[in-house]
């Protein structure tokens, strides 16, 4: 689970996990939260760059051993990998003496922070090497191009909530990882982040300045701990991840959603509240 319990957590801790051993516990458990105010997260995938989701109990990695290939689904984590061959590995036989645990290594979790841009013209050299000489500043940098086009250019920018089509060449990943603790730790790579995210402005898409879902950035903006962002509020960042799809997807939010149940710091807020 993503519930990080130190100084540097951003997350808050759960009242309670609840794994329904029936659906129509889950009815039951949404009505009493409902109910009570509790603000409801619900267990998914984890895949989420600000830990807004969580993982799920499913089996991600399958193994077989014969035609030595691994099935690893969205969302895995690290240590069920490691779990999954580690039930099946020959490397501590029955029998093995206790002292071969003594080889081991702890498994360090990496802590990092990303954030996201799109390109609509060709950077100049200079540009990319102003961006190469903050890059050489920082432990672990990495600095992604993913390039656009093809196909996706040909298709309509309001047919799926993802607009980012047409025009764009393509869109960049900046990500940084530590394995230190301590707020200064933190602060010290968060400050370097965002001195390259502050150089690339002049260089990536603007009015506004997109940026891609997959790659959340709590960092654009985040909705009210009370549930009451307004649609003007929320499209500070929502405009960002969906530029004009963000007014539908919030008619469609409240249409099933009015009162605006289902929230975390980035759900879409309905375009007016119950």
């Amino acid at each position: 689970m993503r519930y990080m319990n130190n100084a540097t957590s951003r997350r808050p801790q759960p009242l309670l996990i609840l794994t329904p051993s029936h659906e129509t516990e889950i009815q039951s458990a949404l009505l009493c939260c409902r109910d009570h105010g509790v603000e409801l997260r619900i267990r998914s995938g984890g895949h989420d760059y600000e830990g807004l989701s969580y993982f799920s109990s499913s089996a991600n990695v399958q193994l077989d051993l014969e035609s030595e290939t691994a099935w690893v689904q969205a969302g895995a984590r690290l240590g069920e990998l490691y779990y999954a061959i580690a039930k099946q590995s020959t490397r501590y036989k029955q029998g093995s003496p206790l002292e071969v645990l003594l080889d081991n290594t702890e498994i360090q979790r990496a802590k990092f922070k990303a954030k996201s841009d799109f390109v609509t013209e060709p950077i100049p050299e200079s540009g990319f090497e102003g961006m190469w000489e903050i890059a050489m500043e920082e432990d672990k940098p990495i600095v992604i191009l993913e390039p656009f086009g093809g196909r996706m250019s040909r298709i309509h920018e309001s047919y799926t909530p993802f607009p980012h089509r047409k025009g764009y060449l393509y869109n960049i990943q900046y990500l940084v990882k530590w394995e230190g603790d301590g707020v200064e730790e933190e602060q010290r790579h968060l400050k370097w982040m965002n001195k390259l995210y502050n150089y690339m402005e002049p260089y990536v898409s603007k009015s506004p300045r997109a940026a891609y879902l997959n790659y959340r950035d709590l960092d654009l903006g985040t909705n009210s701990v009370d549930g009451k962002t307004s649609f003007s509020e929320a499209s500070v960042w929502g405009a960002k991840y969906f530029k004009g799809n963000f007014k539908r997807l919030s008619e469609t939010k409240s249409k099933f959603d009015p009162g605006n149940f289902f929230r975390y710091e980035q759900s879409i807020p309905p375009l007016f509240h119950k």
